[in-house]
């Protein structure tokens, strides 16, 4: 598909459907909760089919369930993302990452830890409201 242009540049939009990103947890609840402007970037995103979350967030946002209708509204969420998994690759990047960071002073929390690790496996952006992915050179992070 291609983009439209603006005086020969792209538009931002543009620039959101050339890649996937990967939605993490902070991100996901907050649009559970209906912030506007979470909504608004990942309603762009999910326009070109381009949105991911990881079986670890996935996993966050199940144990944090009160009521049925958070659970059908998270299933409902769930379904129109693509779900990666954890696998060999991701596990070695999560525990180069654990160690770079340990080595450096500076943990973040196991399960972003693991995030990253797959993120990295699939050459993906992660989309959070966490500054400490920023933490993790071998990533790509997008702030919101």
């Amino acid at each position: 598909m291609e983009g439209a242009t603006i005086c020969g540049s792209r538009t931002a939009l543009d620039r959101v459907s050339d890649r996937m990103v990967i939605i993490d947890t902070d991100v996901l609840i907050d649009f559970l909760e209906g912030d506007n402007s979470v909504r608004e970037a990942v309603y762009k995103r999910m326009q070109y089919g381009k949105v991911a979350t990881t079986i670890i967030n996935q996993y966050e946002l199940f144990k944090g369930v009160e009521s049925r209708e958070q659970e059908d509204a998270i299933d409902a969420l769930l379904s129109k993302l693509e779900i990666y998994v954890m696998d060999h690759a991701s596990m070695k990047n999560a525990a180069l990452a654990f160690q770079a960071l340990k080595k450096s002073g500076y943990l973040i929390p196991e399960a972003d830890i693991l995030v990253a690790g797959i993120a990295q496996s699939h050459g993906e952006t992660i989309l959070t409201r966490d500054h400490h992915f920023k933490k993790l050179q071998m990533i790509k992070t997008e702030i919101i």
